[in-house]
């Protein structure tokens, strides 16, 4: 599912986001710090893909050219900020930990995938704290 917000009214499903507190990594494994989905965002335009199966990452390939073409087209109309066009990778971890590993092994792996590409607008972001907001 896939939803967009253009500034107009706010749609059901962008009303129902439940906030997530989520931790950045770095491509090192390392901590970055943490941020709260979808109130934490810097204001702009953003991109944020929830992952909920490790074969989701094969979707977020197309979704880097998307994040680009926006960005290119609002450079092209001469609205673009610079750092506003970000996108958030987010993996909702399953609570079985021997999983839980699994996904942070190969989260290190995406984010140094992202690194060597230069995708400086891509974060990877991970969280444990599922919510039934979601399913309402």
């Amino acid at each position: 599912m896939s939803t967009a917000y253009y500034g107009r009214a706010v749609p059901l499903a962008l009303r129902r986001f439940a906030k997530l507190p989520c931790t950045l990594h770095a491509a090192s494994g390392q901590c970055k710090g943490a941020i709260t989905l979808p109130s934490g965002l810097p204001s702009g335009v953003h991109v944020v893909l929830l992952l909920t199966r490790q074969k989701h990452i094969e979707n977020a390939d197309s979704w880097l050219g998307v994040r680009s073409a926006w960005e290119r087209l609002l450079a092209e109309r001469g609205t673009r900020v610079e750092g506003e066009m970000q996108m958030y990778i987010c993996c909702l971890l399953p609570r079985f930990w021997p999983l839980r590993w699994m996904w942070r092994f190969r989260m290190r792996h995406w984010a140094s995938l992202l690194e060597e590409d230069d995708h400086p607008q891509v974060h990877m972001v991970s969280t444990t704290d599922w919510s039934e907001a979601f399913y309402d």
